[in-house]
């Protein structure tokens, strides 16, 4: 179809959002008309869960925007993830020192970035000035493709050292294996940053495509062209007064901080609402290993599941492979398709 020949079209490539949309527009329409001929799987479609409330015997009763209700043996979150202003205003950069204090009006989320009309928002926003600068904060996959996307906006006369990106703690770089890393000159790692299945570098926290290309140019490895309007810094070592300064001196301010989980309201036989784990802050996860959703207790949830962007999923087995190093969140496709895919699964199915 031509969705999927666009998709070939880019390789192995990052897809543009558009093409993506419309490739998985054409899988809905084959999701819902496989659906429909396998009766008494329903689709609905327009409308939103409200509530699952835990039933006496041991099932689950989903509460529906209209007032309907469904009842079911298993539920699955998969409603992806959230960016949260108040929060990303809110965090502690250096001790005492938070965008709500002063930069508030500079701070555009990578969510607003990211979405449709988000570069011309941002040209609007900097028009006329004629050497803009920018503050990313943040060392995750999006922090730097954030970056990327500055630079490569049209229009956006970025200076050398024009946009800055602050981080805690280095990004990582994806590499198939050892030898590659090396030839390219990149030394970082060590035996845990190696995934045991697969040899691959930092098979989960790497940097991939545009975002790891900036950060090559940004360090110089393998020749690659150098990239003088970016530069890195180390959040920790800055002293507050200079953080300031580069704040004050920024006509943008881009908090990449990653992403919170959707949910809808969790509550208990009693009609008690039931507190979950994610909400207690933004590193907590909302599942465990075996993708259950966990109350704030840190108990799991019976016959509650959980996947995809947010959900705080960390592979902690030879099965799933990943480095021993990885600390953060897994939001990998071919981990839902595959390995986390099948666990989830087989749980649904009673398996």
């Amino acid at each position: 179809s031509g969705p999927a020949q666009a998709v070939r079209g880019h390789g192995a490539g990052a897809l543009p959002l558009p093409v993506a949309a419309a490739f998985l527009r054409a899988i809905g329409g084959v999701a819902a008309r496989e659906i429909a001929a396998h009766p008494p799987s329903r689709l609905l479609l327009g409308r939103r869960a409200r509530q699952v409330a835990r039933q006496g015997a041991g099932d689950w009763r989903v509460l529906l925007d209209d007032g309907s209700t469904l009842h079911t043996r298993r539920v699955l979150f998969a409603m992806g993830g959230r960016q949260e202003l108040a929060e990303a205003l809110g965090r502690e950069l250096l001790p005492g020192l938070r965008l709500v204090d002063g930069f508030a009006a500079r701070c555009m989320l990578t969510g607003e970035l990211f979405a449709e009309g988000g570069v011309l928002r941002l040209r609007r926003r900097l028009a006329g000035i004629a050497a803009p600068r920018a503050v990313i904060v943040g060392g995750s996959h999006s922090a730097v493709t954030a970056a990327q996307v500055l630079l490569a906006s049209a229009g956006l006369p970025w200076g050398p050292g024009a946009i800055t990106l602050l981080h805690r703690r280095a990004p990582r770089l994806f590499y198939p294996d050892r030898d590659a890393a090396r030839a390219d000159g990149y030394l970082q790692f060590g035996r845990d940053d190696v995934c045991p299945r697969t040899g691959r570098v930092f098979r989960l926290a790497g940097l991939r495509m545009a975002a790891r290309e900036l950060l090559r140019q940004a360090w110089g490895l393998g020749g690659a062209a150098p990239e003088p309007r970016l530069c890195l810094a180390e959040l920790p070592a800055m002293a507050p007064a200079a953080l300031r300064a580069l704040l004050a001196g920024a006509d943008v301010i881009v908090p990449a901080f990653g992403y919170r989980p959707n949910t809808v309201q969790v509550v208990d036989e009693q009609g008690r609402r039931i507190a979950l784990r994610a909400e207690a802050g933004p590193r907590e996860p909302l599942v465990d290993a075996q993708c259950r959703v966990l109350a704030a207790d840190g108990s799991a949830l019976p016959d509650l599941f959980g996947i995809g962007l947010a959900s705080g999923f960390v592979p902690r087995d030879a099965q799933l492979g990943g480095e021993a190093s990885f600390d953060g969140q897994t939001n990998g496709l071919w981990l839902y398709q595959n390995g986390v895919g099948r666990r989830v699964l087989d749980q649904l199915r009673g398996g």
